[in-house]
């Protein structure tokens, strides 16, 4: 149902809402958005103009069997750099009737250790959708060699993996052959005289 009210710029107003569960309701978790939507009421009703919107979620659970379970679909850590940032990626599935919180933890450290950045996404995943969670280290170096370890938890179901991450950018890698085609070629004239 729709409830339209008005509100003073910098007054406050509470509005209450009741959410009502049919007897009949499958067993899991429900859920529903309460939408709260600004608008002008001196507008002409056929006027195109911007609204603001904000959505707030409301989680809930029913009496019944509840499965959880989870599925990490997708799963990916850049490994060679030559432009960007390092990366990860995961997509995680729900394919029970319950929503819950995932986990991805991205650490960066250098080869002896000691740790550049660390960050862990933790979103609500609902039921019998996909989520994709993704991370980026914004300070990353334009060159580079790195140790980078990333977890995912969803439920039961873990991935860990950790990885050399190698930043090149390209005129490096022209650089460093075009260093080893000259130094194959001194040698081998050297060899020959």
């Amino acid at each position: 149902s729709t409830i339209k009210t008005s509100v003073k710029a910098g007054a406050n107003k509470t509005i209450h809402y009741r959410v009502s569960v049919p007897k009949n309701v499958p067993a899991g978790g429900q859920y529903a958005t309460i939408f709260v939507e600004a608008g002008d009421s001196n507008q002409p009703a056929n006027a195109i103009t911007a609204v603001s919107r904000l959505g707030l979620i409301i989680y809930g659970r029913t009496a019944g069997e509840t499965t959880r379970a989870a599925e990490i679909v997708d799963y990916d850590m850049s490994r060679f750099i030559a432009k960007g940032d390092v990366s990860t990626t995961t997509k995680i599935k729900n394919s029970g009737n319950v929503d819950f919180s995932a986990t991805a933890t991205t650490t960066v450290k250098t080869i002896f250790g000691k740790v550049l950045y660390t960050n862990t996404v933790a979103p609500s995943i609902l039921p019998e959708t996909e989520r994709r969670i993704d991370d980026t280290w914004p300070d990353t170096p334009f060159m580079g060699l790195f140790v980078v370890n990333y977890k995912v938890t969803a439920l039961a179901e873990v991935i860990e993996q950790t990885h050399l991450v190698l930043i090149l950018p390209i005129f490096m890698i022209i650089i460093i052959l075009s260093m080893l085609y000259m130094l194959k070629h001194v040698c081998c004239y050297q060899y020959y005289y």
